[in-house]
């Protein structure tokens, strides 16, 4: 299950839905503590990646295409935003993929558990004070006895669809 539309794309691309190649890159010690698009804090001693599109707590198996190896990580992080890079892994996965050294290797990337970022919910007091701060109208909801139906600003595009899923969330326990 894919969350985004772009998701959807750049996979059907490959040559079944749950495969990708391209250009994958690491990120390490300086931003080693730093919360992550997740709301986790990155440690670089984690098999955990960066990903454009894919929901949060998507696992999935990377393979270096120069030497075979691969590594299992859980996407908790958006990125990467250099070139046409698909992928940014910790620290510790590009040390097991022998990307590290490289800096910019070819991989291949299979989907093995599809995330949720429903996954999110557990950190809702955090997120909900971040939200409050965020100015409003963003997003309008229209409540009915059946469903929840949602008017988009301009800036409610520019959200992420676990800021979206987070509102309706919110919408509900009012």
């Amino acid at each position: 299950m894919f969350l985004g539309l772009e998701s959807q794309q750049a996979f059907a691309n490959s040559n079944d839905d749950q495969t990708q190649t391209g250009a994958a890159s690491w990120y390490g010690s300086k931003y080693h503590g730093r919360k992550t698009s997740s709301g986790e804090r990155y440690n670089k001693n984690e098999m955990t990646a960066a990903h454009k599109t894919l929901p949060f707590g998507t696992k999935v198996k990377v393979t270096n295409l120069a030497n075979n190896k691969s590594v299992i990580v859980r996407i908790n992080d958006r990125g990467p935003f250099v070139g046409h890079r698909i992928i940014d892994v910790s620290e510790a996965a590009a040390r097991k993929i022998r990307l590290r050294s490289q800096g910019v290797a070819k991989v291949k990337i299979e989907i093995l558990e599809p995330g949720s970022e429903i996954a999110l919910v557990e950190k809702l007091p955090m997120l909900e004070a971040s939200l409050e701060q965020t100015p409003a109208p963003i997003v309008a909801f229209q409540k009915t006895l059946s469903k929840v139906e949602v008017e988009e600003s301009p800036l409610a595009a520019e959200r992420s669809s676990a800021g979206l899923l987070l509102a309706k969330l919110f919408s509900f326990r009012s």
